[in-house]
């Protein structure tokens, strides 16, 4: 495991349960790495991810750093032949993007939770059932507190928020961008900080529209998600907040799920699909790393659009061969 945060440990804790070998954990901050070293009882820690992954050599790596460092490290790893679990972004820009050696599109599995989701699959499959028709359109909007502007002020509103929908959308329409815009605004409490709110609209190449909204404005403690997909013939919604997950959709009648958030099972599933892949099982992939590059570039022009007053990005002269 590299990287030690909230998410790690989220990930450290999902191998734990499975009785999976963790041979070492590194974090830049070193002393946090030997204190959930200890307390993981695991017998190997180290401040560089580097040095863990050639002192170990293990059979498969988590990546969750700062985006920064995503690309290098596993680059790093995929050049030893070792499975990579990266968490998203995967980049944060396009220049980012363009480093990842090729045999990482074999090696490593964007984290991008959702797809994992049992209530997110179900959408899929009520969507590719035909249920709601042809999409031709989807609107999702994906809230957080506040206190999330001040954690990750050095990351964009839109390639830590607004890429789960930007995926969620490709996956669900299998359409890909043909032109992005996008507004963002700034708390007025903290004109100097970055953007906590984002609207943006993509125009994709199957003709279906998706709308992508992401706040950092709610109080502690609170979420909420809308997914709406828009079909010729209805529309399926997903909806989740911190108490629970539902779905609905006509079949004809309406149809409802519902799940409670304490049993949402995203990332168990998500690190049992990457042991999988480290064991050589044959698996139907869930996410590609070309997807996920999609969607950061999709994240990237929309703020660009956002920095240029809401300007239509061309997405495909943009994009070019990386598609």
């Amino acid at each position: 495991m590299i990287g030690t945060g909230r998410f790690g440990q989220q990930h450290l804790h999902a191998y734990r349960a499975r009785n999976v070998d963790i041979v070492g954990v590194a974090d830049r901050d070193g002393p946090r790495a030997a204190s959930i070293a200890a307390r993981f009882g695991i017998g190997y820690s180290t401040d560089d991810g580097y040095r863990l992954i050639d002192e170990l050599r293990p059979d498969g790596v988590s990546i969750a750093t700062d985006t920064d460092s995503h690309v290098p490290l596993a680059n790093y790893a995929v050049a030893r032949g070792i499975r990579v679990l990266l968490e998203k972004p995967v980049a944060g820009s396009s220049a980012d993007l363009d480093r990842f050696v090729p045999a990482a599109h074999q090696l490593v599995l964007p984290g991008h939770v959702l797809r994992f989701e049992p209530v997110h699959q179900e959408l899929r499959r009520v969507v590719a059932s035909g249920a709601i028709g042809r999409v031709i359109g989807i609107s999702a909007s994906r809230d957080r507190a506040a206190w999330h502007s001040q954690a990750y002020s050095d990351g964009h509103i839109a390639l830590l928020t607004c890429v789960h929908d930007i995926d969620l959308a490709g996956w669900l329409s299998g359409g890909r961008a043909v032109t992005v815009t996008a507004q963002t605004r700034t708390s007025f409490e903290n004109r100097a900080g970055g953007p906590v709110l984002v609207f943006g609209h993509v125009s994709a190449d199957d003709g279906s529209v998706w709308s992508i909204r992401s706040a950092w404005l709610l109080p502690d403690g609170s979420s909420s998600d809308v997914i709406e997909v828009y079909g010729s013939a209805g529309t399926a919604t997903l909806r989740a907040n911190a108490a629970e997950i539902s779905l609905s959709w006509p079949t004809p009648t309406e149809q409802v799920l519902v799940v409670a958030t304490t049993e949402a099972s995203g990332l168990s599933d998500e690190i049992d699909h990457f042991i999988s892949l480290v064991n050589g099982e044959p698996v139907d992939p869930v996410i590609t790393l070309a997807d996920a590059v999609h969607a950061v570039r999709i994240a990237e022009a929309m703020m660009t659009s956002a920095q240029s007053g809401g300007a239509i990005i061309d997405f495909n002269s943009r994009e070019g061969p990386h598609a």
